[in-house]
């Protein structure tokens, strides 16, 4: 994690500090925006003798502060050891603050310290405010475990006066607290009950602000936890000072550290600023330098296009955050290291990042609320995930929803893929599986299948520059089998290969979805290599499009749909994707394009891995699906698609053939088919193919007879169409 921030802090070098008044919070419609900043003022009585604060005193203080609050013109401030006669002090000197702080006759075991948060009273209302002492009885003056004093945590839930738009009344919360100065059990403690609190207090969907003395510096696995569901303004600012900026000074020189923190959940940083200006009359106003940041609160997530419903189909957007709008740019990844997108049972979306293509490299997850698009945090790999080549290529979770992550390989024969669970707590991880073949073949992705935590499961890999699939089976932890076939031909007839980063997703244990940056979605037959279906003409806009990859389907009431990435990418609208219906998964040549979602485009930046992904869940009646959309660099968003129409006669016979069945409206056979063929009562061919399944929805009701051609001969029954 070091490392990660010290990169940062180079970046941070490229922006300068400027200083002035606050953004205005009814600047658009659409944002709710304010400064907050984190001040320790450091406890002052009015003749303050020891040897290391000479000269400042709070009586030679107390006029910079102000003055710097007026500079700075922060919104809210939120302020630890503050003393009756200073709260006092700025009560007087800023009249426009009201406050919040706890408690009201201060800390009497600690110097009578208060924590206070001041904010603008013609902005703001606050509704509500609570406390807890980090102890093992919160809500009594206390403290425990290793530590040698008392320290508090206020929270207090806003609500917005002046804003256009939904912002006026919008709510958030403010938590301000200072962690012990010592004991490493206590500061765990201390994190550990921010968390919890903020879990139990406010709203998966509420933003949240923290500000704070910790008493921690970067690459403090404490301060990890606090990640866990929020983000730190001095790293996701697009202008910040950098995370290492000094923020504690001790009155001296040579006393330098970064102590103070600002952090925040489903809100976005836009500014973070440490001041240490000696333009206020003293050399310091405080052992520590007031910091603060732009926080923008988006108001709304959705696209603003209205998508034409159909007779019996409703789409719309339930967010957004693309890099087309400033307002809903912020953590969706960059489009260099960026890989995969996936959703877990729990309602989180994760995407991967690794932080450069080294063997070594950081790793991390972004990770988003499903129903809201809020983002949660970061969560920080376990390094024993970095393996011989690339770590953290990509992220997926297997049918018992394990969150999975395993490394690119140019070579398993000499690099093997490693598959890691990861606990989306700690972001610790267990081996699951190493594969290795004899064959020198590079692969980015698989799909995975089954439960890895019991070991039985399959790994599904393709591999991009010799069109092979490989099926890998595990039962009990143990390789047990390898298949493999190679596509015998491909879609568009001028491709050679499958292409980079290539997906695939098994329908069953026949055909395979794959989508590669060379290829079109095709369903190929996993016993011959042949394509079974591909899309229709309707469903391709042209020859150059879709050479993007990652495609899903679903089901509603028995109304089949697939999501593919319609286009490749274009400067003016970066990457879209379609909708389309489809009569059956094993059909697509059935597809009929309905919307191009989002219309107006992901973003504008090339995405040079063709990664455009797309993953869906449908909701417990089954009329209504979430469709997951992320491309890298450009953009994350959510679209929720309704049926409704009457429930399609979902029907599965078996057949007087073995491994011969119907299932809604398509014959499927389980052997190797050379062709299957029906006739008609006067023995003439209606249909035919060389596939193993054949829709019968064009036909009438009737009765017919079915022959299937099989190496080991021709078979033949009857077959009544009753629908």
């Amino acid at each position: 994690m070091k490392y990660f921030y010290t990169l940062i802090s180079f970046l941070s070098f490229l922006y300068l500090p400027s200083y002035g008044q606050s953004p205005k919070i009814d600047d658009d419609s659409r944002t709710l925006n304010f400064r907050v900043m984190q001040f320790n003022i450091l406890q002052g009585w009015d003749v303050f003798n020891e040897s290391e604060t000479v000269g400042y005193s709070w009586l030679d203080r107390r006029d910079a502060v102000v003055k710097m609050i007026k500079a700075d013109a922060p919104d809210i401030i939120c302020v630890q050891e503050a003393r009756k006669k200073q709260c006092s002090w700025l009560a007087e000197q800023l009249p426009s603050y009201a406050q919040v702080l706890y408690p009201k006759d201060g800390i009497e075991s600690n110097g009578g310290q208060r924590d206070l948060i001041m904010y603008r009273k013609d902005k703001f209302e606050c509704l509500q405010w609570k406390y807890f002492w980090f102890s093992e009885t919160p809500y009594v003056s206390s403290y425990s475990w290793d530590a040698g004093t008392p320290k508090i945590t206020i929270l207090a839930q806003f609500k917005s006066l002046v804003a256009n738009g939904e912002g006026k009344g919008k709510t958030f919360w403010v938590y301000n607290t200072h962690f012990f100065p010592s004991g490493d059990i206590g500061k765990q403690k201390c994190s550990d009950m921010i968390v919890t609190s903020i879990m139990k207090e406010t709203g998966i969907n509420d933003p949240v602000i923290l500000c704070g003395d910790l008493n921690l510096q970067y690459g403090d696995s404490r301060l990890d936890t606090l990640l866990s569901c929020m983000h730190d303004a001095a790293v996701t600012a697009p202008e910040s000072d950098g995370p290492l900026k000094v923020t504690y000074n001790g009155f001296r020189e040579n006393n330098l550290k970064t102590l103070d923190h600002i952090y925040g959940r489903n809100l976005i940083f836009k500014t973070y600023r440490v001041d240490n200006s000696e333009e206020y009359g003293i050399r310091w106003i405080s052992d520590h330098y007031p910091l603060y940041a732009d926080v923008q609160i988006p108001l709304t997530w959705t696209d603003t296009v209205t998508y034409t419903s159909t007779a019996d189909t409703h789409l719309e957007c339930k967010w957004i955050r693309s890099v087309n709008d400033p307002h809903y740019n912020f953590h969706i990844g960059d489009a260099t290291y960026n890989r995969g997108l996936c959703l877990t049972p729990e309602g989180i979306l994760y995407s991967a990042e690794r932080q450069s293509n080294t063997m070594s490299s950081p790793s991390f997850l972004y990770r988003y609320e499903a129903s809201s698009g809020d983002y949660l945090g970061t969560l920080t790999l376990d390094p024993s995930i970095n393996v011989k080549t690339y770590p953290c290529n990509d992220i997926t979770v297997d049918d018992a929803g394990h969150l999975l992550t395993y490394n690119y390989t140019i070579s398993l024969s000499t690099a093997p893929l490693i598959i890691h669970q990861i606990d989306p707590i700690t972001g610790q991880a267990v081996q699951r599986a190493s594969i290795k073949t004899a064959s020198v073949v590079r692969t980015d992705c698989c799909h995975i299948s089954g439960d890895v935590e019991k070991g039985d499961f399959d790994v599904w890999v393709p591999v991009n520059s010799k069109g092979t699939i490989y099926r890998f089976t595990f039962l009990g932890g143990t390789l047990t089998d390898e298949t493999s076939i190679t596509a015998q031909s491909y879609c568009p007839t001028s491709a050679t290969s499958f292409g980079l980063n290539t997906r695939l997703l098994p329908i069953n244990d026949t055909l395979v979805l794959v989508n590669g940056s060379n290829i079109y979605p095709t369903l190929y037959n996993f016993k011959t290599g042949a394509i079974a279906s591909t899309l229709s003409t309707e469903a391709l806009p042209s020859e150059e499009g879709m050479k993007t990859n990652g495609c899903c389907t679903f089901s509603l009431k028995g109304k089949h749909f697939i999501v593919y990435p319609s286009d490749d990418y274009t400067s003016s609208t970066g990457y879209r994707f379609c909708i389309a219906s489809i009569s059956h998964p094993s059909l697509l040549s059935s597809a009929l394009p309905l919307w191009k979602i989002p219309q107006n485009g992901f973003g504008n930046i090339n995405n040079t891995h063709n990664e455009a992904l797309a993953t869906c869940t449908v909701n417990a009646s089954a009329d209504t699906a979430s469709i997951y959309l992320y491309v890298p660099g450009n953009g994350v968003a959510c679209y929720t698609m309704t049926y409704t129409g009457s429930p399609s006669a979902i029907q599965k016979t078996q057949m007087h053939i073995p491994g011969l069945t119907l299932t809604d409206r398509i014959l499927s056979y389980s052997g190797t088919a050379m062709q299957i063929s029906l006739f008609d009562v006067n023995g003439r061919c209606i249909a035919s193919t060389c596939q193993n399944s054949l829709e019968i929805s064009p036909f009438q009701k009737g009765t017919y007879i079915v022959r299937i051609q099989t190496p080991s001969g021709y078979h033949a029954q009857k077959l009544n169409i009753s629908y």
